[in-house]
């Protein structure tokens, strides 16, 4: 099986930005749930979580 090799993308302080905001987001927002409610994330539904991760974006 061949591998492709590929360099890293250019650095880009937006894109660094929007992971540091998204990384913030989710500490907070799950900070206090159960590791149980963690794990259900494929089978569960949280509207207030899901309207908080388009807050404040345009798009």
């Amino acid at each position: 099986m061949n591998a492709f090799t590929f360099p890293p993308p250019p650095p880009c302080p937006e894109a660094e930005a929007l992971r540091l905001e998204a990384r913030d987001f989710l500490r907070v927002e799950l900070a206090g749930r159960k590791p149980l409610e963690k794990a259900e994330s494929w089978t569960g539904m949280d509207a207030d979580f899901s309207r908080g991760t388009g807050a404040g974006h345009d798009g």
